[in-house]
């Protein structure tokens, strides 16, 4: 309790802290009916095996989580309840969560969804002066029509339904489209949100209102992309919601910060993202901006300094030419358009092409492998992939805790850092830090679930063993008799260990004396390593390193005996991955 009360982590409401407590206090009555104290845990086997039993099923995987932070913060305490391969053993009692698991959305699809994003954010970035300059002649327009915009929305004069720039009108102000030609947007409007069987004509400014609801829209697919933000989270993300944090390993830390100023919840703080969202916060903010400098002028809105100073990200269109329902005036800045990836067609229809979404042979394996409930009917070859706000959370857990599991090389590059940070932060108890907890509970579930992804790969061509085809064969025979669900229950028990190496992967449960990071001499000698031919560039990358220490003169004595063995090494596993 003191730790969680004064301990160098957020501080929690008393709500949260009777949750955390209760949650793990039949662990400390076991310990007690059984005569131990709990830091002693783990010297009683049979004791920490009956744990299961005494928890709630519907509190195991809260109780993991909490385990998981008291195990990073063992230092700190001076004791240890669990390590993580027994936090494992206590998922095996969890309910499966594998019927219920959202789809994971393959590598292909994926990037293609982030690169139509990008390329429409960009799209505005680019020409955001343009816009401006557009959105100041717009409202111009309708000053010189009605007087001033605060009259147009008192009612004076207006006709319902007709524009500043209809033919109608007083001032003989033109068209719209003609005046977005004349700012140098008219293509993109089209591009982006305009039916194919219309035109910009025929649309008129009302398809201004659409493209910048379209870019808010699609920046907040792009922000739960790179988050994992539910989409009533996005949907309270402020214009300075975007902060940093600069960690002494892995440089700047870009997080989304959640709108805390209507609640004492502690579940709602920050997120890790990826530096690409700037991208996406910058669009989204330079168009509540403008919409905001409107709302101030509608005599019918009572709106907040705070929210003026400091809009929302999604916003409706206050504009005076937007479309606006009595009920949103009631609700005020609270009227805020929903966010499903669904809609993505009526919102933004230039933003996929039909074919793209296309389910293929190669999208479905890989969606299987990660998803082995993947619905056959829905997700089948030939169908279009149907994106939802939960894929991209379960996309972005699997993605960021087994990167391994796709093998495109522009992966890597989409998620830029993002990867480490999410694993250091999330996985590695920087409890100082308001992390949002619900995000951190399925990163963790995430990590423990990605084994059994793991081990499945291990199939492939992709990994040799150094002792032949016929030891991997016998090696991973637990691999190929078992399903999925299987794999899944022995990732959870414990019985499957899967450790990077710098040669591939070592899946022995014991400790290794040698290392198998810094140290590889002994790795084409064991039989619990596979090589994995992917990285042959990484392995030739350390040989010229070796080489170039020897070289120096203080390559001398046991280091240099050192060296040379694991040079020997270097060219053993060049000729496994080249031969094999």
């Amino acid at each position: 309790m003191l730790y969680y009360m004064y301990g160098e982590r957020s501080m929690l409401s008393p709500e949260s802290l009777r949750f955390v407590i209760t949650s793990v206090r039949p662990i400390f009555k076991l310990c007690t009916d059984n005569g131990i104290l709990v830091s002693q845990l783990r010297r009683f086997p049979l004791v920490l095996s009956q744990i299961p039993a005494v928890l709630a099923q519907s509190k195991v995987p809260a109780v993991m989580t909490i385990l998981y932070e008291l195990y990073n913060a063992r230092e700190l305490l001076g004791f240890e309840m669990a390590d993580v391969g027994e936090i494992q053993k206590l998922l095996k009692s969890a309910t499966s969560v594998e019927k219920k698991q959202n789809p994971y959305i393959p590598a292909r699809l994926w990037l293609y969804q982030i690169r139509r994003c990008r390329e429409m954010l960009q799209d505005f970035i680019s020409h955001r002066l343009e816009f401006e300059a557009l959105f100041k002649h717009c409202v111009g327009v309708y000053e010189r029509e009605y007087g001033s915009i605060t009259a147009f929305f008192r009612g004076d004069g207006v006709v319902a339904g007709v524009s500043a720039f209809s033919s109608t009108s007083k001032i003989g102000a033109g068209s719209f489209a003609d005046a977005a030609r004349k700012h140098g947007v008219a293509e993109i409007i089209d591009r982006w949100v305009i039916d194919s069987d219309r035109t910009i004509d025929e649309s008129g400014i009302r398809a201004l209102g659409k493209y910048f609801s379209a870019v808010q829209f699609v920046g907040a697919l792009y922000l739960a992309t790179f988050s994992g933000m539910r989409r009533a989270e996005v949907g309270r993300l402020r214009s300075d919601c975007l902060v940093l944090d600069r960690d002494d390993r892995l440089g700047e830390i870009f997080m989304l910060r959640g709108d805390t100023s209507k609640t004492v919840d502690d579940d709602s703080a920050l997120w890790i993202t990826s530096p690409t969202a700037k991208i996406a916060v910058d669009a989204m903010a330079a168009i509540s901006t403008m919409r905001m400098s409107m709302a101030v002028l509608d005599p019918r809105l009572e709106i907040a300094d705070d929210v003026v100073d400091n809009p929302y990200l999604i916003t409706r269109s206050y504009e005076p030419w937007g479309v606006v329902k009595e009920s949103e005036y009631e609700l005020g800045v609270d009227a805020r358009v929903e966010i499903s990836y669904r809609h993505w067609k009526t919102r933004c229809p230039g933003l996929f092409e039909a074919n793209e979404l296309r389910i293929t042979a190669e999208d479905f394996k890989a969606a299987v492998l990660v998803t082995p409930s993947l619905d056959n009917e829905k997700y089948a070859v030939g169908k279009p992939w149907n994106f939802t706000m939960h894929q991209l959370r379960r996309t972005l857990n699997v993605n960021a805790t087994y990167s391994g599991v796709v093998s495109l090389p522009s992966l890597q590059y989409e998620m830029k850092h993002q990867t480490p940070a999410m694993s250091f932060y999330y996985g590695q108890g920087h409890s100082q830090i308001k992390l949002n907890k619900a995000m951190t509970k399925e990163f963790i579930a995430t990590m423990f679930q990605a084994l059994a992804v793991k081990a499945a790969t291990l199939l492939g061509d992709d990994f040799v063993s150094p002792l032949g085809e016929e030891h991997k064969a016998r090696m991973l025979e637990f691999v190929s008799q078992r399903t999925a669900s299987q794999l899944l229950a022995m990732a959870r028990s414990g019985q499957i260990s899967i450790r990077e190496t710098a040669l591939g992967v070592c899946m022995s449960r014991e400790y290794c004396p040698y290392g198998g990071i810094d140290h590889i001499a002994e790795c084409t000698k064991c039989d619990k390593a596979l090589l994995d031919r992917r990285r042959r560039a990484k392995i030739e990358e350390i040989g010229h390193r070796i080489v170039e220490v020897m070289a120096s003169s203080n390559a001398d004595g046991p280091l240099r005996e050192c060296l040379e063995a694991q040079q020997v090494a270097v060219k053993e596993a060049l000729d496994v991955v080249l031969t094999h």
